[in-house]
């Protein structure tokens, strides 16, 4: 796994092939912790989150507000059953799934019904699941692709479901802080 470096104040990443490639963020440290991690961004990045590859599912709510809880979804999958789980009522969940396994869309389909048969959609007002790592999206078919999956999952549920959002084991990545309070509207997420 590559690690990311970064010059000065600009950011940069080193990609697996060698290339480095920069991106247009400004990153300041803060040693105040008390400092929002979005105060050192733009904003106009600070207040939308949505990319050109972000969908959401027909026939569900349009809208939700709620804090985030973000996290892995095998990690997360981990956590079921014991005292460690997150409170999730009125939280927009985000997900994001990694290559595990040979054959990866089994076990995500498999660990998303894990989730929702321990009442955890009963309680989040929304979800947002990442977009998947490159390998993972050849494994896709017309039958079984991310929105299949989560349409089946999330069928006798009326809230918002977006996925191919821009974060996860992807390049580039969105940082996400847990707790701090979102707004997704017709398809879109906005930092509030």
């Amino acid at each position: 796994m590559t690690k990311p470096y970064f010059k000065e104040d600009k950011g940069s990443w080193d990609i697996s092939n060698g290339v480095k490639e920069d991106f247009d963020f400004h990153i300041s440290w803060y040693k105040d912790s008390q400092k929002n991690l979005f105060d050192c961004i733009d904003s106009d990045i600070k207040t939308n989150l949505n990319s050109d590859k972000m969908l959401c599912l027909d026939n569900k709510k349009l809208k939700a507000t709620g804090k985030i809880v973000v996290g892995n979804l095998s990690t997360f999958n981990l956590l079921l059953g014991t005292p460690y789980l997150p409170d999730f009522r009125d939280k927009i969940l985000f997900l994001e799934y990694d290559k595990e396994e040979v054959k990866s869309l089994p076990s995500l389909e498999r660990v998303l019904w894990k989730i929702c048969q321990n009442g955890i959609f009963d309680k989040i007002s929304g979800l947002v699941f990442g977009l998947l790592e490159p390998e993972v999206q050849k494994e896709e078919t017309e039958f079984q692709n991310t929105q299949t999956i989560l349409k089946g999952v999330t069928n006798n549920y009326n809230l918002p479901v977006l996925y191919n959002a821009q974060f996860g084991h992807i390049y580039p990545s969105w940082v996400l802080q847990n707790g701090i309070t979102v707004k997704i509207e017709n398809g879109k997420i906005f930092l509030i």
